[in-house]
């Protein structure tokens, strides 16, 4: 909770402030939609692809929201509260959000991770890996959450939530001790018009594979591939970039990147050059026994070939942040757990395989 005059809200990005004479209520929430308003909250009315939340400010006021961010005019002002006006309002919404949560990202090592497919299955396999290895991690993803209490499913509708969502996860992570914390990034996330990600720095991001999707939002493929660019545009000084060698953008990837940013690259059952690469001996639907590096035989309870180049990318992140040599990372891919609705086989006994998968 904290003051309204202790919430930067007269910055450049706004072109508008009403506040009454000697008006500082306490903030107690920020929200953007109106049911979920309570009192003493700060609405911010966000005009979206199909409701436009300009529409829903009086129920906000009535449910307790005490001022109001918008970003057009409106034809009532409430002589009793406070507006805001800005053109930014996404951008505002991200920087207050955090604003708000005291920058909990700050006192977090953030590892991202974006593509077209695969970002959960490495999201997943960064944080289990993590916990083999005794460091402690939060995970925001499609499929989980673990703000450091316990990992339950996500509850969030969207795999890179709100800021609204957001701050308060990761706020809680450093309230429960959590030193390093992996997110799902989207390209709606990292876009400039959504903006959910924006405050974020990440020392170590992940790309794993770009094809045409999204653009009934994005519009362009450019503009898509430039959105998930923005997770290497937010590195640390000297932070990670990991992509697979074949990834089909790397070198523009390379011309956008920060100049002080250390690239590594994984391969799966290729001739490239890279830091980290695996050679297939033997498949089926179940497992996969590669040769990783100089190890000869690792056991890899996945048959699919994806799940081997996702635990690749994630086991290279891993190492690159902890400086631990990447052969014992891919040592522990047999203790590995399988990932809910990606690719799950069901074991009967029947003349044919079941799978439940729910990715694309």
């Amino acid at each position: 909770m904290k003051r309204l005059s202790a919430i930067p809200l007269n910055g450049k990005y706004f072109s508008e402030c009403r506040i009454p004479p000697s008006y500082n209520p306490l903030i107690k929430h920020i929200c953007t939609d109106s049911r979920t308003c309570t009192a003493n909250s700060l609405f911010f009315a966000i005009e979206g692809l199909h409701v436009d939340g300009h529409d829903y400010i009086p129920e906000a006021i009535q449910r307790g929201a005490v001022a109001v961010v918008h970003s057009k005019e409106l034809t009532y002002y409430d002589s009793a509260l406070a507006y805001f006006r800005t053109d930014r309002i996404r951008t505002m919404l991200s920087f207050l959000s955090a604003e708000f949560y005291d920058n909990p990202q700050k006192q977090l090592t953030c590892i991202g991770v974006t593509g077209t497919d695969g970002k959960t299955s490495t999201c997943e396999f960064i944080w289990q890996l993590m916990n083999l290895l005794h460091v402690r991690c939060g995970l925001i993803d499609t499929v989980h959450m673990d703000d450091g209490s316990k990992c339950i499913p996500s509850p969030y509708r969207q795999s890179t939530p709100e800021p609204t969502e957001l701050y308060p996860f990761l706020s809680q992570c450093r309230k429960n001790g959590l030193a390093y914390v992996v997110i799902e990034a989207t390209s709606h996330g990292l876009s400039d018009e959504c903006a959910r990600l924006k405050d974020i720095e990440f020392s170590a991001v992940v790309f794993t594979t770009v094809s045409s999707e999204h653009l009934e939002f994005h519009k362009t493929l450019a503009r898509y591939i430039d959105a998930k660019f923005n997770l290497a545009r937010q590195l640390v000084k000297n932070g990670h970039i990991v992509s697979a060698r074949d990834f089909p953008y790397l070198e523009s990837l390379k011309s956008i990147a920060p100049k002080h940013a250390r690239f590594a690259t994984y391969a799966l059952d290729s001739s490239s050059d890279c830091d980290l690469a695996a050679v297939t001996l033997a498949h089926d639907l179940y497992s996969r026994t590669c040769r990783i590096n100089t190890q000869d035989h690792v056991e890899i309870p996945f048959g699919p070939g994806f799940f081997t180049r996702n635990m690749l990318g994630a086991a290279l992140a891993v190492s690159q942040l902890l400086s631990i040599q990447v052969d014992k990372i891919c040592s522990l891919f047999n203790q590995l757990k399988p990932i809910e609705g990606r690719f799950a086989l069901q074991r009967f006994q029947l003349p044919f395989s079941i799978i439940i998968d729910f990715a694309h």
